[in-house]
């Protein structure tokens, strides 16, 4: 009784596996639409009600579909918002410039003004950015800044007067 009990249950799970290999085996083949002709043949597909090229019966195979792969563009630098430009001014006084240090932004404009009794300049240490003539007393040099930089400068008259703008 026992031998036939485990023949039946080896005769089930050698069923059952063949029902999985057949059932995974009709998923990676053509769908067959159950057109079949005298003893089980396929038949030729009937013209006239298959519109498409599509296998007939109730359902349409699916179709894999590659990935569609998207390139997303690198992030954009943060923007600043753009400021208006400023004006800054430079007093010549005491045969010093005041302020000694200043910080601008690019597109800013500095404008000294001579308030000493002694003529001076504003001369660039090196380079020819800062260019004044002879500023005598009341009279001005403006000079717009459109580069970042650290620029020295002095006063041509007298070389112990000196300075600098650093433009961010």
């Amino acid at each position: 009784m026992r031998t036939k009990l485990v023949g039946i249950l080896l005769a089930v799970v050698l069923v059952l596996g063949l029902i999985l290999i057949t059932s995974c085996a009709q998923q990676n083949s053509p769908v067959n639409t159950g057109n079949t002709g005298p003893a089980g043949q396929p038949q030729q597909p009937q013209t006239g009600g298959n519109q498409g090229g599509q296998p007939q019966g109730g359902s349409t195979p699916a179709t894999e579909t590659p990935p569609v792969q998207t390139q997303t563009p690198p992030p954009s630098p943060p923007s600043t918002p753009s400021q208006p430009a400023k004006t800054y001014e430079v007093t010549i006084q005491g045969f010093a410039f005041s302020p000694f240090d200043l910080k601008i932004n690019k597109g800013d404009t500095v404008i000294w003004t001579n308030k000493d009794s002694a003529p001076h300049t504003v001369t660039s240490d090196s380079g020819n950015e800062l260019a004044s003539d002879s500023l005598s007393n009341g009279q001005t040099y403006s000079h717009t800044f459109n580069q970042a930089g650290t620029f020295n400068y002095h006063c041509g008259v007298h070389l112990s007067m000196k300075a600098r703008v650093e433009v961010v």
